[in-house]
């Protein structure tokens, strides 16, 4: 009789052990849409602006983000300073989860990196870099 007091204590030992894994993912979702940025110099500069959150959950967030760039001219003409933004809002599951930006020539933070910052949802993250003109 001892036997079935066990068994349902190792099968609620085993059911507590799964439920406390299901939830939000502890990794980073990521999404890569090409931005073409147009010099002062008139170059069309095709960039990948990656963007992530942190949680499978807040995917959907990252895929809406906003992302815009302003351009200047430096260097005597020369170069160009770029400043992307990216926003990431709120979603339903949380007002306040990590988010990452950064942006590179290559999918998913691959070529040359030329920028990259972390951030919370709902507040702008701001990159600052130099492309030379081409």
């Amino acid at each position: 009789m001892r036997i079935a007091p066990l068994s349902i204590l190792a099968a609620l030992f085993l059911f507590a052990g799964l439920a406390s894994s299901v939830g939000a993912s502890d990794t980073w979702c990521d999404t890569d849409p090409i931005m073409v940025v147009t010099t002062p110099g008139g170059s069309h500069v095709p960039l990948y602006v990656t963007t992530g959150a942190y949680g499978t959950e807040h995917l959907p967030a990252a895929q809406l983000a906003q992302a815009s760039y302003t351009v200047t001219p430096t260097s005597n003409g020369q170069a160009t300073k770029v400043t992307v933004t990216v926003g990431v809002g709120n979603d339903a599951f949380s007002s306040h989860f990590q988010t990452r930006a950064g942006v590179s020539t290559g999918p998913f933070q691959t070529g040359t990196v030329y920028a990259h910052t972390l951030g919370y949802s709902d507040q702008a993250m701001t990159m600052h870099f130099v492309l030379p003109e081409k």
